[in-house]
């Protein structure tokens, strides 16, 4: 019997002793052992030049697109990307009429309407070679381009900012119907930053940290290619990195 419970110890030593090392194994970063591959940050500036009641303004904010390429994990089947966003999106002080909010969170992971209105390469080829060069291209960007009015991210107007009631989306059509000649958005553009994104912009609706699904059903729905989707926080503010 004694010899019995001792091999019964052994056995749970021995899966402990696993199950330990194991998650050493995790933990330490060998389990993904080709980590990032590749990685980079690449920070872009967007602007918006608008008057209100004939008075110049100008919002900006800077996005950082965090891509990294590599195998991750060992059950990966081969080579990944992976990417993030850092940044908020860009508040518009309209004055008595209250604010608008440019959602530039909802660009696509790969830069896509933003490398498309600078004539920047777009890919979405998980190779990794063809990756890096991506990357390399888009690192390299050095110019500043006016986004057409196609190509604008979404907006949404709020009466008054510290209310998520009776927001609309405006079109940039709308922008003129709604406000005649008090508002007007004269252009949006993007330029290259090594700045690092600044997160303010809950100071200023301070609703976004109340409860998301009271305040997300307040909202318009999201259009195609969002099709009926709520709007989260992480559309509004996207949570500074950690590395």
């Amino acid at each position: 019997m004694r010899a019995m419970w001792i091999g019964l110890s052994l056995v749970i030593v021995a899966v402990v002793g696993l199950a330990l090392a194991f998650g050493l194994y995790i933990g330490s970063g060998a389990f993904m052992r080709d980590g990032y591959g590749t990685a980079t940050g690449i920070g872009f500036r967007e602007i918006i030049s608008y008057r209100v009641n004939g008075e110049p303004k100008v919002a900006s904010n800077v996005l950082r697109l965090k891509l990294a390429v590599g195998k991750f994990g060992q059950i990966s089947s081969g080579p990944q990307i992976t990417s993030r966003i850092e940044g908020e999106a860009i508040l518009l002080d309209l004055g008595k009429f209250g604010v608008a909010v440019a959602l530039t969170l909802l660009s696509s992971s790969d830069g896509g309407p933003i490398a498309k209105a600078c004539g920047l390469p777009a890919t979405t080829d998980p190779h990794p070679e063809i990756m890096r060069q991506w990357i390399a291209k888009v690192a390299a960007f050095k110019d500043v381009c006016e986004l057409a009015r196609e190509s604008w991210p979404i907006i949404l107007y709020f009466p008054d900012a510290s209310s998520p009631t009776g927001a609309k989306r405006l079109e940039p059509e709308e922008i003129a119907a709604r406000f005649g000649d008090a508002v007007e958005i004269a252009t949006i553009s993007v330029e290259p930053s090594n700045d690092l994104p600044t997160f303010s912009l809950a100071n200023k609706l301070a609703w976004l940290d109340g409860a998301e699904m009271k305040w997300s059903s307040l909202l318009p729905r999201l259009p195609s290619p969002f099709p009926d989707r709520r709007l989260e926080r992480n559309d509004f503010i996207r949570a500074r990195a950690t590395n």
